[in-house]
């Protein structure tokens, strides 16, 4: 019997074309990992602040660790949810929210799934850029919701409305376009 190459085999050649492709998907990878990270990042400063400072030490290490556990235990979906009840966002914040979740899970879970037959193929490539774009805009708005309420809450300099407008328009250029 033959051995199969259907299920085992050996990773595709790599031309400047393939390279392209695959350090745009890293790029997207990144730009998912953050917004998960901030919203992790500002819930367990919510917990933080939440808890009962007659039984909870920041400094007593069984305690931070324990809510360290506990935010880290938590999905992106309850993370969100804890963000939107404790600010009463707005439906379409939450929307955004949920939406930039779903990306996020799209390009971590999806996003390379039958790449190996397609990483050549300009119109495979162009349409993967154009979803991929829509998919990083979403999440680099909602990172940047989030990041500025870090800033808020923790009564730190905001940044330029100038940087702030640009900052959408970077991400996705930075991710899916030759800088332009």
């Amino acid at each position: 019997m033959a051995p199969s190459d259907d299920i085992l085999y050996p990773p595709p050649t790599r031309t400047e074309f393939s390279d392209d492709v695959y350090s745009m998907i890293g790029r997207a990878l990144a730009v998912a990992n953050r917004f998960e990270s901030n919203c992790k990042a500002l819930a367990l400063m919510l917990g933080i602040r939440k808890q009962d400072s007659d039984i909870f030490s920041i400094t007593r290490q069984q305690d931070f660790e324990s809510l360290i556990a506990a935010i880290r235990g938590r999905q992106l979906f309850q993370q969100i949810e804890t963000l939107v009840a404790h600010f009463e966002l707005p439906g379409e914040v939450k929307q955004l929210f949920h939406s930039a979740r779903d990306d996020r899970n799209f390009i971590a879970h999806d996003l390379t799934l039958g790449i190996d037959r397609g990483a050549e193929s300009e119109d495979y490539v162009e349409t993967m850029r154009v979803d991929l774009a829509v998919r990083v805009e979403r999440l680099a708005m909602a990172d940047l919701a989030v990041c500025l309420t870090m800033i808020l809450e923790t009564d730190e300099t905001v940044p330029t409305s100038k940087f702030i407008s640009a900052y959408v328009g970077a991400v996705k250029r930075w991710v899916c376009y030759d800088e332009e």
